[in-house]
Parts: structure tokens; sequence; C-alpha cells
């Protein structure tokens, strides 16, 4: 199930939970009555509209100190998935060495198991 969080200029907040689908339909008919569309939230906030890409979830999950402990591949999907982004736990690995590799996270072995933290 898809979730949206849109906060319009007047600061009124607006949550949606359904299929892509009703939210697409829904915020297109936001866009059509003159509101402003969470892409051009987007934009005015400096954030990248368009498709969400790993390494910018990443570094909103940085940005927002949960890296300060050390994480499990487990935590990290979890809590990917509380903010609507289902990953396979078998498919974060390859990024989260990218993230490593590129300096931006450390990886290392706690209890036998790898954990990332900044």
């Amino acid at each position: 199930m898809a979730k949206a969080h849109i906060e319009t200029p007047d600061g009124v907040v607006v949550k949606l939970e359904g299929t892509p689908e009703e939210i697409s339909t829904i915020l297109k008919d936001i866009n059509v009555k003159g509101k402003s569309a969470p892409a051009n939230k987007a934009k005015a906030s400096g954030k990248r509209a368009g498709k969400v890409t790993f390494p910018s979830l990443a570094e909103d999950l940085r940005e927002g100190g949960f890296f300060k402990k050390p994480k499990s591949l487990g935590e990290i999907k979890s809590k990917l998935a509380d903010l609507g982004h289902n990953y396979p736990l078998t498919g974060l690995s390859g990024p989260m060495r990218t993230e490593v590799k590129n300096r931006r996270l450390r990886r290392f072995k706690e209890k036998g198991k790898y954990v990332y933290a900044e």
C-alpha cells in the first residue's frame, strides 16, 4: 500500500494511503484545482523531484540521524518500509556497499553481522 504526505503552502497537511493509482488520481485532482503538488514542494525546498533513488533515501536517513547508532540491513529495511519504500533484504546489500565505498557510511561487524553507521 502506497503512502503520501503532502503539505500545502498554506500549512495544510494531508496524509494519503492507498494504491498508487488512487494516490495519483488524488494528486492530479489537487493539481487541477490549483493546489500545490508534492513535486512543486520538492522543487521549492531544494530537493529533487521525480524518481526516488536509494542514494537519496540513504541521504535522508543520514541527515535524520538514523545512522548515529549502528543499524543492520533488517533495521534499514524496516525503516524504509515505514517510509513507504519496500526493498527486499537481498536488494539492500549492494546499494549499502556503494554507500560505504563512497565513504558516506561505515560498515563493520558487530556480533557476527555487518552493521552500518556514520
